[in-house]
């Protein structure tokens, strides 16, 4: 039954208003977030997540998420800046940044839509980095350069600061996006149109990696903080250092005024302007001294005559007269009292001329602190009075230090009185200062015992309102009440026997942008999201993987039904799929085993079908047939090694070689077939080289067999020239130099790319046309990185190859090159084509019948006598009863294997050479065959020289012992 219309357009409308509202107030909340992460004293939100919201929900809900990011942005900054609408221009600046944020959702939207779509494959690490390139790193652009611009038109945001506050918009508005949209897809799947895509472990990584990116930051923030308070506080006592030291500079300026006058009975204006004007001029705070004579009332008369004298010598006119001030402060005549306090000499002279003679103390708040100064016998300030100055004024202080004669036994009219200095408080707080003013600060030097209320002698720029707190901060200071201002720092400076008190704030828990707590977080946020995204891509590969493993384990499922004799090898590859590095290397001992015992028929038979040949023909038969069993050997071998190596059990040997041998076998090797392509083969020394080095002589040859084998195989004309060079370390350790340079096909970049990959050549037609496994450079590389040297190749795509590699190796001792010469010697009594000479049979114990024929063909025709048996058991009762030079002894046998074989002859007592003959080719059947008890391995298919060399070494060896 379907649903009325209206009643689907209700629907309709109650789904628009949910997600209009759902929307809006997503975006105040994360607005809030972000705010909160914006810090003083820019207040730069340097993380704003509303802007990933914005775009989810322009992207899912269309007009309505529009609708509601517009109402949200108005929310939030209403309610953050606490915006009144007193007039509609009240509403212009909230209004353009809404629009903006609307504006770069709609954007972001449309940007997404065009280039990866929505929804999409959130899986696809090619769409996330264009849905993050578009939809974060571009759409931001809108906001951040609409709104700054606004707010830069409408004068709230100075030039010099337009780039770095539009950086840190686009910034906060893309790592908002970046870091937001992963938890949204894994939070809300169906809303986001995503499957469900594990998401428990992405919650869990981004809630973890989150919380500790939120920690490190306080962490950070905390620590910045402290930094920046104790910057303030050390700014402070500087500052009050600084003051404290002028202050007292001026005072010991005082004393030496004092002594000055004291010491000149009959001192004329000229001396004291001259002794005074170079002290003013080092000092530009003082804006006047002077010496104010104490002088009792009954001595008043004389004085003045006495001061007029002085006067009338240096030529001033009208003389000098003792004046006062009354209640309005205009000058007048004297009045006798007990005592008054006379400015008797001045400087600068000139512009403080009318106030000669004048008595300080007829002024009542002069004349307190003149008797507090007397008093107390030390220098005491004036509250604050108004100085003029080149038509500027600027508030001061009279510094009064009294001085009296008859403490050190004389006495004259000029015998006491005030050493006095006018204080210009704005230089001195200049001085202070000295430009180091910390920003973001505010400072007030302040008097309190000025009058009722503390006198402000001086504050730095600032509101009235802030310089009212700051007067009531020294309060909360004081009664240690709550702190009126993040920072505050409160110090007394003594002025004589007086106390000032310097008074510096700061509005905001950060004196500048704490830019590296901000780096940490965007760099940590940032992080977040990109590994948000990481992990939904990987958990979308795992499913899709998983979703392809399940439809191939059903086809299976489905085709055991219907296949049932098959059910057991299906079940077997399943096993083996899952098997561990163990499995792996006993499949592969187990493969090679089984491979090599049918190839040592097929070598050991063509090898004697050339021997015995009767015809061209057949020797030709028999030889192909031995070249190709060879070449499979080699294919057999190489993949083999390259098991080894990924499996981490490849092991190098560490013996005495010759390097002449080395370059002798190669020659021997590749001669014939390098003569058959026509091309030039050369080995030749780079430098001087030792004849014997320690190192694994096998492993050295296969990677130059490797090498030499390329370079002619891809060489069609021209040559090709090994080159070996040797560079002594000291006296124990030496480096070794390959290179194989050929005049080839050569190699493109991308060829040499790849050159190291396993199971790959240049291209495919390579393999058609030259063969190969592709393994070749591969286990090149490794062996060489095995023996701890460096590889590197040159090439250029028709102009031919240079390979080079570098090992280190160990330089022959010369114990060591004894041993190797008389190897050498022994190996000479035995050249090819020779038979073996050996005092007895040998028993050769082999269960297959094939290579019991084989083997037992290729002893006699190295003039060996034979027996044979099938099995250990036999083997144990065949070497009781009869005296053996050697046992040829394979390991792999019905009834009892060659190892228990091995360990029950051991067990007699018996000394007999014991050789594992085997296909069974891996290091640790090496290894396990010596913790037998065998003496030697000599693994199937073998070369007629091989078997040649091991019954010589161990058949004299024998005969020596039985001599």
């Amino acid at each position: 039954m379907q649903q009325a219309p209206d009643a689907r357009s209700n629907m309709h409308w109650k789904k628009y208003l949910s997600a209009l509202v759902l929307t809006a107030l997503g975006y105040f909340l994360l607005g809030l977030v972000g705010k909160s992460a914006a810090m003083p004293p820019e207040h730069v939100a340097i993380f704003w997540p509303a802007a990933g919201l914005a775009l989810a929900a322009v992207l899912v809900y269309g007009s309505a998420g529009l609708i509601g990011v517009f109402i949200g942005s108005l929310a939030v900054t209403f309610y953050t800046t606490s915006v009144f609408i007193a007039s509609p221009n009240d509403l212009v600046l909230p209004v353009v940044l809404g629009i903006g944020a609307t504006l770069q959702a709609a954007v972001g939207c449309w940007l997404v839509c065009r280039t990866c779509g929505f929804p999409f494959a959130y899986h696809r690490a090619s769409k996330v980095v264009t849905f993050l390139t578009f939809g974060a790193l571009l759409s931001a652009l809108v906001n951040a350069t609409l709104s700054t611009l606004t707010i830069w038109f409408a004068g709230y945001l100075p030039t010099e600061s337009l780039l770095v506050v539009w950086m840190n918009w686009w910034a906060g508005d893309a790592v908002g996006i970046i870091f937001l949209l992963p938890w949204l897809v894994v939070s809300f799947p169906r809303v986001m149109h995503a499957p469900a895509q594990k998401s428990r472990l992405v919650l869990l990584s981004l809630t973890g990696i989150t919380a500790g990116i939120v920690v490190l930051s306080l962490l950070a923030t905390q620590m910045e903080q402290n930094r920046q308070e104790q910057a303030f506080a050390n700014n402070a006592e500087r500052i009050a250092s600084t003051l404290d030291g002028e202050l007292g500079n001026i005072i010991d300026i005082l004393h030496g005024l004092a002594g000055f006058v004291a010491s000149h009975e009959t001192l004329i204006p000229e001396e004291f302007e001259e002794y005074t004007a170079t002290i003013m001029l080092r000092n530009p705070l003082l804006n006047g001294l002077s010496w104010n004579a104490r002088v009792a009332g009954s001595d008043l008369r004389e004085f003045e005559a006495f001061m007029q004298q002085r006067y009338r010598d240096s030529g001033y006119e009208p003389g000098f007269t003792v004046s006062q001030r009354n209640s309005a402060g205009q000058v007048e005549p004297v009045t006798l009292r007990d005592n008054h306090v006379v400015i008797s000499y001045l400087a600068p002279f000139a512009i403080n001329k009318d106030v000669l003679g004048l008595d300080v103390a007829s002024q009542t708040s002069r004349k307190e602190t003149l008797e507090a100064a007397w008093v107390a016998k030390n220098a005491i300030p004036t509250p604050p009075i108004t100085l003029s100055h080149g038509g500027e004024t600027q508030l001061g202080v009279l510094l009064f230090l009294p001085y009296s004669a008859g403490n050190y036994g004389t006495s004259g009219l000029l015998s006491d009185g005030y050493a006095t200095a006018v204080i210009r408080l704005q230089e001195l707080a200049e001085i202070a200062l000295s430009g180091e003013m910390l920003s973001n600060t505010h400072l007030a030097l302040i008097d309190p015992d000025a009058g009722t209320e503390p006198a402000v002698l001086y504050h730095t720029p600032m509101a009235d309102d802030t310089l009212r707190s700051l007067v009531a901060s020294r309060q909360s200071m004081l009664s240690d009440d709550a702190a009126l201002f993040p920072m505050q720092a409160r110090h007394v400076l003594r002025v004589g026997g007086r106390a000032w008190e310097l008074i510096q704030v700061s509005d905001h828990e950060f004196l500048s942008q704490p830019w590296g707590v901000h780096l940490l977080l965007i760099a940590g946020l940032l992080f977040t999201g990109l590994l948000g995204w990481f992990i939904i891509i990987l958990a979308g590969h795992t499913r899709e993987v998983e979703y392809q493993v399940e439809n191939r384990t059903r086809e299976l499922t489905n085709a055991n039904a219907r296949l049932q004799e098959s059910e057991k090898e299906l079940q077997e590859a399943r096993d083996i799929a899952v098997q561990s590095d163990q499995a792996k290397s006993d499949f592969l001992a187990n493969m090679s085993h089984e491979i090599r015992t049918p190839m040592n028929a097929i070598i050991g038979l063509s090898s004697l079908g050339i021997q015995q040949h009767g015809n061209p023909d057949s020797y030709e038969k028999f030889y192909r047939i031995n070249q190709s069993g060879e070449m499979l050997l080699g294919i057999i071998n190489t993949i083999l090694d390259f098991s080894k190596i990924e499996a981490g059990k490849l092991e190098l040997e560490s013996e005495v070689f010759s390097l002449p041998d080395i370059l002798r076998r190669l020659d021997s090797m590749f001669r014939t077939q390098a003569q058959e392509k026509e091309l030039s083969l050369v080995f030749k020394f780079a430098g001087k080289c030792d004849k014997y080095y320690v190192g694994d002589a096998l492993r050295l040859t296969q990677v130059l067999v490797n090498l030499i084998g390329n370079a002619i195989k891809f060489t069609p004309q021209g040559e090709v020239e090994v080159t070996v060079g040797a560079q002594n370390l000291d006296e124990n350790e030496a480096r070794l130099t390959w290179s194989v340079k050929d005049t080839g096909i050569g190699m493109s970049e991308n060829q040499l790319e790849h050159l190291f990959d396993a199971f790959s050549q240049a291209d495919t037609s390579t393999s058609r046309e030259y063969g190969g496994t592709g393994l070749g450079m591969t286990i090149s590389q490794r062996l060489v990185e095995a023996m701890q040297g460096c590889f590197s190749v040159h090439s250029e795509l028709g102009k031919g190859t240079v390979m080079s590699f570098t090992v280190p190796l160990q330089r022959a001792s010369n114990a060591q090159k004894s041993a190797a010469k008389a190897q050498q010697h022994i190996d000479s009594l035995h050249p090819v084509g020779e038979k073996v000479q050996l005092a007895g049979r040998v028993l050769l114990v082999e269960d297959n019948p094939i290579n019991q024929t084989v083997i037992e063909e290729q002893l006699r025709h190295l003039g060996v006598s034979v027996d044979v048996v099938e099995n250990g058991q036999q083997a144990v009762e065949a070497v009781a009863a009869h005296d053996y030079v050697l046992v040829l002894m394979d390991v792999q046998m019905p009834v009892m294997d060659g190892y228990q074989a091995t360990r029950e002859i051991r067990r007699t007592g018996n000394t007999i050479p014991i050789i594992a003959l085997t296909a069974a080719a891996m290091v640790e059947d090496k290894q396990k065959a010596r913790a037998a008890g065998m003496d030697d391995h000599l693994g199937k298919p073998f070369r007629e020289r091989e078997m040649r060399h091991l019954l010589a070494k161990w058949g004299q060896r024998q005969h020596a012992d039985r001599d």
